[in-house]
């Protein structure tokens, strides 16, 4: 992440040496797509072990209640000419189907005089564009999780790519089990929360989702995998920055 961070300030150095603003903005870009790039790829070798690993799991416990020998090496992390990202985790091909299936509302820019209703796939595009241009969210290095959000009986999805969010989507909620995480409030909890982030600014410190979920007797972030809801922790930074965007949002509820 340090080495990251210095290679965007790098290249953000050279774009101002350049005295032009067109190659200060080129230089950011190109960074961040280079970065992004790198991200998604180690990620994908990531989940691409991870099967790998299961599937060797199988066959020695099946070979052990056979009681055959099992002499098969751990798979390595470089050996990657194997299974394919689609059929190994179809959970996260149906996020990034909602993702892409989201991302023509990016070519809408919410003007200052909308006010999206919450929740919405409106409000959460409206968001979503906010943060991205805001240099805090970015600030806090990449992000990579795709997270649900819960209000009542309706859900979202919004998923992370990098340096910045690159989707919004509503779905199912039974679909948050394929998450990474979700965020599971009520109405009125979700009102208190954007309330507090449009009166202040950004979220004070009782109300941030950190402190939220520590708060509440069963906490709001949840998931189905445990060692998947650590994304939470992870990029807690990230994803309060992002809610703390919806400042600038002129938001109604019902």
């Amino acid at each position: 992440m340090l080495l990251a961070e210095r290679y965007l300030r790098h290249r953000y150095e050279e774009g101002f040496k350049v005295g032009f603003e067109e190659g200060r903005i080129q230089g950011l870009a190109e960074a961040r797509a280079e970065i992004r790039a790198e991200d998604r790829e180690y990620l994908r070798r990531q989940k691409r072990y991870s099967a790998r690993l299961k599937a060797w799991n199988a066959r020695r416990l099946k070979a052990e209640a056979e009681g055959e020998p099992f002499d098969e090496p751990l798979p390595d992390f470089d050996d990657d000419d194997e299974a394919d990202e689609e059929d190994a985790y179809p959970p996260r091909a149906l996020m990034r189907f909602y993702r892409d299936a989201s991302l023509p509302h990016s070519n809408r820019n919410p003007s200052e005089d909308d006010m999206p209703h919450f929740p919405s796939i409106e409000w959460f595009e409206a968001v979503r564009q906010r943060a991205n241009a805001a240099p805090q969210f970015a600030s806090h290095g990449s992000c990579n999780c795709v997270m649900g959000v819960k209000v009542g009986d309706e859900a979202f999805a919004v998923t992370f790519e990098g340096f910045e969010c690159a989707g919004v989507a509503a779905v199912p909620a039974d679909d948050l089990r394929v998450a990474d995480f979700y965020l599971d409030m009520s109405p009125d909890e979700w009102r208190a929360l954007l309330d507090n982030i449009a009166s202040n600014g950004g979220a004070d410190s009782e109300h941030t989702l950190n402190a939220l979920d520590l708060a509440m007797p069963n906490g709001c972030v949840k998931s189905h995998d445990e060692l998947r809801r650590t994304a939470f922790f992870q990029y807690h930074l990230s994803l309060q920055a992002f809610f703390d965007a919806s400042a600038g949002v002129r938001t109604t509820f019902a």
